[in-house]
């Protein structure tokens, strides 16, 4: 792949609505020479979808993390497993995972009563198939470019997040509907949004700069399969002693700072942070984990690593359709 499909991956990436016209300005290439790149990097499966980060936290949930040990299951076990889970309407993102835990889940909830009955239905789905898993809460999950595609430095300000306390949920059904079509596809023009809507793409527009400027809508990302490119998503899961939450935001600027890591991730669980990076191979990951270690050795008391194989489902706004369907009245 050229540099200037690279390029061309690096700005969707953060800024997925970006124009035809204004991705020629950045790449100074014609906008039939950007939509034919667009077209065949989506054909490779290397662009696999384009989704509106929604801080779901603002619309009044919670989002709760579960890590799955599977026993023995055969192949179509796993296909039907998948299957199943992705089709859950509480799941914000699923990922296959290598190392202790099968898969890990990121899930929407109101509270955790209503996650415990999330967890329990899939639970008497998967019976004597679900050996053990790991819970926890994310208190939230700060989101970076992926600089190290095109070595570029670091910008840690407007940094794209869901998370913190929930606030009251006051959006629409118009917001809503708005909201459940960019996160099914957030390039989608104000003018296909509207027709489909049957509004006009002036409101539209009106409607997604007010989400933008309320933080609802925190950017738009594609989903990428980087494993295409020759990437391998590593995570892991930082043990930290006691500590201040000073010391805690210094940590996570440090982690920040590399241009591979992708996630940062404040947990209430088992572990307190957990780190996501996009490596071309393990010992690059270690060698980050090394130099964290070293720096902090009095907040970081133990780590354990696994790598993402596969992200399967990749949704800010899962739930949006069950919210639709069960308000009072609609557009």
């Amino acid at each position: 792949m050229g540099l200037k499909d690279t390029k061309l991956l690096f700005y969707l990436d953060y800024d997925a609505r970006c124009s035809l016209a204004d991705l020629s300005k950045k790449l100074n290439l014609s906008k039939q020479n950007i939509n034919y790149k667009i077209k065949k990097l989506e054909e490779q499966g290397i662009i696999e979808k384009y989704v509106a980060v929604v801080d779901i936290h603002k619309l009044g949930f919670l989002t709760y993390r579960a890590y799955l040990r599977l026993g023995k299951v055969t192949n179509e076990d796993l296909r039907n497993i998948e299957r199943y889970l992705t089709a859950n309407q509480s799941v914000l993102w699923l990922v296959s995972i290598s190392g202790t835990w099968d898969y890990e889940l990121v899930f929407v909830a109101k509270n955790y009563i209503e996650f415990d009955r999330q967890l329990s239905t899939i639970k008497e789905h998967l019976q004597e198939k679900l050996v053990k898993y790991n819970l926890s809460m994310s208190i939230v999950n700060l989101h970076y470019k992926k600089d190290y595609l095109i070595d570029n430095k670091r910008d840690l300000k407007n940094i794209a997040y869901y998370g913190y306390e929930p606030k009251e949920d006051d959006t629409d059904i118009l917001d809503k509907n708005i909201l459940l079509e960019l996160s099914e596809n957030c390039r989608r023009s104000n003018q296909e949004i509207g027709k489909k809507l049957e509004i006009s793409h002036h409101t539209v527009k009106a409607r997604i700069q007010l989400l933008e400027k309320r933080g609802i809508i925190q950017s738009y990302r594609s989903k990428i399969h980087i494993q295409k490119l020759g990437y391998k998503h590593m995570k892991a899961a930082l043990y930290l002693y006691p500590h201040t939450e000073k010391e805690e935001k210094e940590l996570a600027t440090f982690l920040s700072s590399f241009p591979n890591v992708t996630y940062v991730v404040k947990i209430l669980g088992e572990w307190g942070l957990e780190i996501e990076a996009e490596v071309k191979n393990e010992d690059d990951f270690s060698n980050i984990l090394r130099i964290v270690r070293n720096k902090y050795p009095l907040l970081i008391n133990d780590y354990y690593t696994f790598q993402v194989t596969r992200e399967l489902k990749l949704n800010y706004f899962p739930n949006g359709r069950k919210l639709l369907e069960s308000s009072p009245t609609k557009h």
